[in-house]
């Protein structure tokens, strides 16, 4: 099997380990939605769109939502779940099996692109209601998809590499 197959199954083990511990995947949903909605409630009668030149005719949900959204994104639990593997022993045995290495790392990033955006869709189609639009329509939603996945990706790197690293959680 190639690294890229390999790499698609341990995503897919990623992404089912994420379903079986959902106390660790429903607030990487609900904060970014608590924020959006408190800021756009509050902020929003602040700065209305009718007299705030900075939001150029839009509401203060299209203001907000990018910072919701990156938030979403950047709470990977790639890493979380990587140092659970090294801890439980889990993740030696993947290395001496005939596992590329690069698809023990690469699949939880998949799965956290993956993950990111189905978040990314969820907080884009609950902030329409509140009065955002995507101007640049399907193709700029296709995009924004794809920008807020690299996100993620980069930021669990950043994580996972913490991970390999010191092979802690850090608080123990």
């Amino acid at each position: 099997m190639s690294a890229l197959g390999q790499a698609g199954l341990l995503a897919r083990r990623a992404l089912l380990e994420g379903l079986r511990t959902p106390e660790s995947s429903i607030p990487t949903l609900l904060i970014p939605l608590f924020f959006l909605v408190v800021n756009v409630g509050q902020a929003g009668k602040i700065f209305p769109s009718s007299s705030t030149g900075f939001l150029e005719g839009q509401t203060y949900a299209a203001f907000q939502l990018p910072s919701s959204l990156l938030l979403g994104a950047s709470f990977g639990t790639a890493a979380l779940y990587l140092v659970e593997d090294i801890e439980g022993g889990y993740f030696d045995k993947l290395r001496a099996a005939p596992v590329s290495r690069g698809a023990l790392v690469l699949g939880r990033l998949l799965a956290e692109a993956l993950k990111s955006v189905v978040i990314t869709a969820v907080l884009v189609l609950l902030a329409l209601p509140l009065g955002s639009t995507i101007a640049s329509g399907p193709l700029g939603f296709v995009l924004l998809l794809a920008l807020t996945a690299l996100w993620a990706v980069v930021f669990a790197g950043f994580m996972q590499l913490i991970a390999l690293k010191t092979r802690s959680r850090g608080g123990d």
